[in-house]
C-alpha cells in the first residue's frame, strides 16, 4: 500500500468515486463498525466523518464490485494516510 500524495483524500475518493452512482463502505472492524452504502457523489464530503467512522480506515467497492480503494490512516502519525487501488476478479 502506497503513501497518499500531498493531495487531499477527498481527491483520491472523487477520482474512484466518479463513475459510479453508489459505493459501498467498509471499516476494518465488521463487529464494530457499519458497512454503508452511499451515494458516490456525498462520499468525498463526508471524508471527516468517515474517518472519524472508521479511525483505523475503510475501504470503498464500487458496484458492481469490479474494484476496491483501500484507505489505511496510520495509527502512529495521523497524517499520514495509505492507498491502494485493488481490481477485484470477475465473476465469469
Amino acid at each position: 500500500m502506497s503513501e497518499a500524495s500531498g493531495r487531499p483524500l477527498s481527491d483520491d475518493i472523487d477520482d474512484f468515486a466518479e463513475p459510479n452512482d453508489l459505493l459501498i463502505v467498509i471499516g476494518w472492524d465488521v463487529d464494530e463498525e457499519p458497512a454503508v452504502l452511499l451515494p458516490a457523489e456525498a462520499v468525498s464530503r463526508f471524508v471527516t466523518d468517515l474517518s472519524s467512522l472508521y479511525p483505523d480506515g475503510f475501504v470503498l467497492l464500487d458496484q458492481p464490485t469490479t474494484e476496491a480503494l483501500v484507505i489505511d490512516f496510520d495509527e502512529d502519525s495521523p497524517s499520514a494516510v495509505y492507498l491502494d487501488r485493488v481490481p477485484l476478479p470477475s465473476e465469469e
